[in-house]
Parts: C-alpha cells; sequence; structure tokens
C-alpha cells in the first residue's frame, strides 16, 4: 500500500510540472489516468437463460493515454464496477445475496472538442452474475446455496467527457458486449452503463527536447 501511494504522489508531481507548459492534449503527450465509475448499471444474460438489470455504486480504473497528434489521442485503460446498494460502495450480507460485477479493458480512438473528449473503439470485458444464500444464524455465516455465472465477451467501448478543471471530467462510459467467447464464438448482447469521474494526469510529451520531457520539480 505504501508503495501504491508512493507511486500515486510521484505521478501527480510530474503531472503537476509537466502541465504548466502548452495546452492540453497536444501531440506527444503521455499522460496516466485515474476513473472512479461510481455509479453503474448493468444488464447481463447469464447462460443465456435470462435478463437481469441492476444499479449501484462502486468501482475504479487506470490507463495511459498518448496524444498522436494535436487533440487526438489513444487510450488504454483497465476497470472494474459494481453494483453496491450504498453509495459509498459497501458491500453487504443478507440472508438472500446477488452479485452483478464487471471488469474490462479497452482501447479506445478519442477526440477533443472543445471541453468535451469523445472516444470510441473496443473492449474485452468479464461478467459476473452470482446469487446465494447464508445462514446468519451460524457461526462464520455460512453459504447454503450459491450459483455463478461468468462471461468472456468482446464488444464496444464508447465515451463522453466534459473537462470541468486542468486534470477534473466527468463523463459516461457505455460498453456493449457483443460477442461471447466461453464456448466457441457467439452473439450476445450485455452492456454495462457508468457514470463518473476522471483524472488525467500528463506525464511527459515525447516531442519535446529529451531534458524538457520531463520538468525538473
Amino acid at each position: 500500500m505504501k508503495k501504491v501511494l508512493c507511486l500515486m504522489l510521484s505521478i501527480v508531481s510530474m503531472s503537476a510540472s509537466a502541465q504548466e507548459d502548452g495546452r492540453a492534449y497536444k501531440s506527444g503527450d503521455f499522460r496516466f489516468d485515474f476513473s472512479i465509475p461510481h455509479f453503474n448499471s448493468l444488464s447481463l444474460n447469464p447462460g443465456g437463460e435470462f435478463r437481469e438489470v441492476a444499479s449501484g455504486f462502486g468501482g475504479w480504473g487506470a490507463g495511459f493515454e498518448y496524444s498522436y497528434q494535436d487533440r487526438k489521442f489513444l487510450a488504454a485503460s483497465c476497470a472494474y464496477v459494481n453494483t453496491y446498494k450504498f453509495f459509498v460502495g459497501i458491500p453487504y450480507t443478507a440472508e438472500y445475496n446477488k452479485v452483478l460485477f464487471s471488469a474490462y479493458a479497452n482501447l479506445t480512438d478519442n477526440v477533443t472538442l472543445g471541453s468535451f473528449t469523445l472516444g470510441y473503439g473496443f473492449c474485452y470485458t468479464l461478467n459476473l452474475w452470482q446469487e446465494y444464500t447464508r445462514d446468519l444464524n451460524a457461526i462464520n455465516l455460512p453459504t447454503t446455496y450459491s450459483r455463478t455465472y461468468t462471461s468472456n465477451n468482446l464488444g464496444l467501448s464508447l465515451n463522453a467527457w466534459f473537462r470541468a478543471g486542468r486534470s477534473l471530467h466527468f463523463g459516461l462510459i457505455y460498453q456493449p458486449s457483443l460477442l461471447n467467447l466461453n464456448n466457441g464464438i457467439s452473439t450476445v448482447y450485455e452492456h454495462s452503463i457508468s457514470a463518473g469521474v476522471l483524472w488525467r494526469f500528463k506525464l511527459l510529451n515525447f516531442n519535446a527536447p529529451r531534458q524538457h520531457r520531463i520538468r525538473r520539480i
């Protein structure tokens, strides 16, 4: 945990120095992003047997971006989203429990239009649906029944973000899954929709002279 905190502080320090110079999203920029897809809606089709839709809170993501020309950039990221019932994302246990969860990795091409960035691309998604019961009267709350479905999918990734500050963005991510890879390749429709917060931190510019790529603090 200490190493992770030190890494985050180093990234923020590098970003604060790097962003002092020039406009945002200029050619050669290399950025780190951290996101909190906090409110999520998942629509899953477990085993192709039925459809389950749930909304809730929880999740985080991270990735990297590279501006291949002014106001256009490629982004690669990974994240997971949950559907906890509480705003602070606290899991809870009842006699009957149901979990909908999604984790994904995506690659998108993005364009900047004023204060907005719009992106489209592809994603790999692991979706999980689970229901289980616990004996609340027993020690350690043993599971008395459990059923789980997972799906490995390929699909699209669409996003829209509004830039509210130097690094802060608010936006939406829509990711429909179209191909299921569990047993060969078959068509499927599942999706996740997330509303959240994103921070973009400029680390360096590859087009700058070597001695000026990362400013000394």
